[in-house]
């Protein structure tokens, strides 16, 4: 089957690429794959200086200063899409030199393969002594490695019945002009099948490839990563499809997928070995947003919608003495446990108490709605003592600023500010400057 990857820098295709093959290898075919740096799987790889510094030195690396040293030049070197090599770091050498290859391949075989896939492969090394006495050439029966093949054109002259796995095809397959005639590493995928081969092309958009390729194509797998998280979009079909039509990718099936961090450092990417994690954009926009709404509810609730308003209204007939206070007194309740009689005595007695007792003044507090709510000071007019209606048992209903009615029972009466006046005769004296009469 000719199975096409596709997706912009980000999407993790490669990555995912990797890891669709190795997940679904069962160990009876041989892996060839160009155009991917660095792969741990292949053992030659491991061999190298570069596979053995990024593959098994670098990742195990505890000295913090030893890995700042090394990732300055690590960044150096790869701004010029190179890797480091024996002539970044010489003195390295001697640790280079005293590795063993096979531990580094090992190490990522059994890293990314699941224990079920590399059971037959531990029980032969476990039987033959230990990994110190096996050879490379004596697990390749296995099939769990990558091979390198040079010209990604000669691709059909690979063994038959393999896997093929290109990166960055477009490199290689590029559209051709209209009636060109039509090569043979194109012509050959007409007939791929027939002869075994499972190939997988790993391209940015599928329109950067040959015409025929996309006609051919079995599998179309679309990776899209929108904010650049860690969980990537995978679009399925079962042909060719443009990612840039909503209609296509909505007929095709659709998965969240996550990075799968087992193959981290499994391939060289630059961006793996030195890259810092960074918050996405979004992440911040969010947080803007949830400020602004959080803003937008304080203005709501401080300034648009009113809040409660107290004005003290003071309506007083005559001027109040100093030394009157006002106080609150807990209502009574034994009222309500007289016998008729005694509450007949009790009215009696509280009727006489309201004789010459006035509104010495009043405070009114309003709400949200506008309902006011008074506060009275009551006391006699001839003795200034204050009156407290609700220590004998009165209910008091407020009817305005100078206005209430006391009940005790069936008894019934109101209080009002006082309103009469004392006028006092003043002398000719005052009645010159236009004092003519005083209220008292």
């Amino acid at each position: 089957m000719l199975i096409l990857r596709t997706g912009l820098p980000g999407a993790s295709k490669t990555l995912n690429s990797l890891v669709d093959l190795v997940k679904s290898n069962d160990g009876s075919r041989e892996h060839y794959y160009h155009n991917i740096r660095l792969v741990m799987l292949d053992f030659d790889v491991c061999n190298s200086f570069s596979g053995w510094f990024y593959g098994h030195y670098f990742p195990n690396l505890k000295s913090k200063s030893a890995r700042t040293k090394l990732i300055k030049i690590m960044t150096r070197v790869h701004k010029e899409d190179e890797y480091v090599s024996l002539s970044d770091v010489p003195w390295l050498e001697s640790y280079y030199e005293a590795h063993n290859p096979l531990d580094t391949w090992l190490y990522w075989v059994r890293r990314v393969y699941s224990a079920k896939q590399v059971v037959q492969m531990n029980e032969f090394i476990e039987n033959s002594g230990g990994s110190d006495s096996v050879i490379f050439e004596k697990l390749k029966q296995f099939n769990l490695h990558f091979t390198y093949f040079d010209n990604p054109r000669e691709w059909f002259k690979l063994p038959k019945g393999v896997i093929i796995f290109i990166d960055e095809c477009q490199h290689f397959f590029p559209p051709r002009g209209v009636g060109a005639k039509v090569p043979e590493h194109i012509s050959e995928f007409e007939t791929h099948r027939h002869k075994g081969w499972d190939i997988h092309l790993v391209t940015q958009d599928p329109k950067l490839m040959d015409v025929n390729i996309r006609r051919l194509t079995g599998q179309h797998i679309h990776f899209h990563n929108a904010f650049g998280g860690e969980r990537v979009t995978r679009y399925t079909s079962s042909k060719c499809i443009d990612p840039h039509n909503y209609f296509d990718l909505q007929a095709s099936q659709k998965a969240l997928v996550k990075r799968d961090k087992t193959f981290y450092g499994s391939y060289f990417s630059a961006e793996m070995h030195t890259h810092k994690f960074k918050v996405p954009k979004i992440f911040y926009l969010g947080l803007l947003c949830i400020f602004i709404l959080i803003l937008c509810i304080y203005v709501l609730f401080k300034v648009i919608l009113p809040q409660p308003v107290s004005t003290s209204e003071t309506k007083k007939s005559e001027s109040v003495p100093e030394t009157s206070k006002s106080f609150s007194v807990q209502k009574i309740t034994y009222k309500d446990n007289l016998a008729p009689s005694e509450q007949k005595a009790l009215v009696s007695f509280v009727s006489k108490l309201t004789t010459d007792v006035y509104i010495d003044g009043s405070i009114a507090t309003y709400d949200v709605y506008g309902a006011v709510k008074y506060d009275y000071s009551f006391s006699n007019k001839l003795t200034e003592d204050i009156f407290s209606p609700h220590a004998v048992g009165f209910t008091v209903k407020q009817l305005g600023s100078c206005l209430v009615k006391l009940t005790l029972y069936d008894y019934t009466t109101f209080l009002t500010c006082d309103p009469f006046y004392r006028i006092k005769p003043v002398s000719d004296d005052s009645a010159d400057n236009g004092d003519f009469f005083v209220a008292s």
